[in-house]
């Protein structure tokens, strides 16, 4: 899911500071957050929450910026603090990038009731209703506990913008796939057109794999979309991805193929 601006934070903090241009850091510390650099704004951001403290704006890009890089226990503080901030504020846009921050550092519980608090006070906000679906899916550690308990699914149909999204797409896959109606050759043509849209989404390569591995039966392809997933998620913590597994049904069908 791409980074999307806060495109209000400037507003918030015009504040001038003699050693640290708070504007200006801000700014690029936004642009590298989108780009997946996350430790770069960081120390971007830290100077900035020294200077305007207890403001939940730059609190949410901070948190946005640890949580890309693993780091638990600093985003969940931050986050708390944020949170502290924001009640009853009716700032949708900082809950739902604190959602994604919970996403970021797999406390996917949590995102879901962040992101549906938002999404309960801006019903038209698809980015939110995005996030929501991607964090159900993530919650569940495998397809069928997902298809059986997915609450979220429907909710894309409210947002003609993201029933092409990589999610939905691979939620319909993953639906029919362990419904009582499966189509093989739906299930497969949706999950690759999820992957030409975007050939290193995690969930994406997993679930290739799988429907190749456990309903197609053709051991090669599943292998080619395993070692990719296992390229896709390398540098995330263990605990967060299906690594293990995937190295250990690796190895079984190389052995068998």
């Amino acid at each position: 899911m791409k980074y999307i601006l806060l495109s209000t934070l400037l507003s918030f903090f015009m504040i001038s500071c003699s050693k640290v241009d708070i504007p200006a850091n801000l700014q690029k510390a936004q642009t590298l957050l989108k780009e997946g650099k996350y430790r770069e704004a960081e120390v971007l951001i830290k100077p900035c929450l020294d200077a305007a403290k207890n403001n939940p704006r730059i609190l949410v890009l901070q948190a946005l910026a640890v949580s890309g890089q693993g780091k638990t226990e600093a985003a969940d503080l931050l986050i708390d603090q944020a949170l502290g901030l924001l009640e009853n504020s009716g700032d949708t846009e900082a809950l739902t990038h604190l959602g994604q921050a919970y996403i970021n550092i797999g406390a996917y519980d949590k995102a879901q009731k962040v992101l549906e608090d938002s999404l309960k006070q801006d019903i038209k906000n698809s980015y939110t209703a995005a996030l929501l679906i991607e964090a159900e899916l993530k919650q569940h550690k495998t397809l069928r506990k997902y298809a059986l308990q997915n609450k979220h699914l429907r909710l894309a149909e409210r947002f003609p913008e993201l029933k092409n999204s990589i999610n939905y797409l691979n939620l319909q896959a993953l639906t029919n796939a362990l419904g009582t109606n499966f189509n093989s050759q739906y299930v497969t043509s949706t999950l690759t057109k999820a992957y030409n849209k975007e050939k290193n989404n995690p969930a994406v390569l997993l679930n290739l794999a799988y429907i190749y591995d456990q309903v197609e039966r053709i051991p090669g392809r599943a292998i080619k979309y395993y070692e990719l997933y296992l390229t896709s998620v390398k540098l995330l913590p263990a605990e967060h991805t299906q690594a293990d597994k995937v190295k250990r049904r690796l190895t079984y069908l190389r052995s068998r193929n």
